[in-house]
């Protein structure tokens, strides 16, 4: 469950929306504090519907440059890639994401960076 979950990348490859997953990935971290039962799919649904009101609360605050929210939220949604643990890892060290994608290292420090 949520202690297998180590680490966590998510690839977007467009790096206009670090407002909206820096601040997501912290809050999937308070989940993983809160909520011990959960599993890696669970997570990515929670990741999924969080992306809306992380964007609107931390990115645009209702005045979206990139159309209205709903189309927004289908272009992060339908285009973002989740993944965990050794996985995440791997797409950190072999993929130029040119600062489009984000991680958090739940393990250790907690820390999220882009890539």
């Amino acid at each position: 469950m949520c202690d297998e979950i180590k680490r966590i990348a998510i690839l977007l490859y467009d790096n206009d929306f670090g407002s909206t997953f820096v601040p997501l990935l912290h809050s999937i971290k308070e989940v993983l504090k809160w909520s011990k039962d959960l599993s890696i799919e669970d997570i990515k649904k929670i990741i999924i519907i969080g992306v809306r009101w992380h964007h609107i609360a931390f990115q645009c605050q209702f005045k979206s440059g990139y159309g209205d929210n709903d189309k927004t939220e289908k272009y992060l949604t339908d285009k973002i890639e989740i993944l965990f643990n050794d996985d995440a890892d791997k797409a950190i060290t072999e993929l130029d994401h040119n600062g489009g994608s984000w991680y958090i290292d739940i393990e250790h420090n907690g820390e999220v960076f882009s890539f």
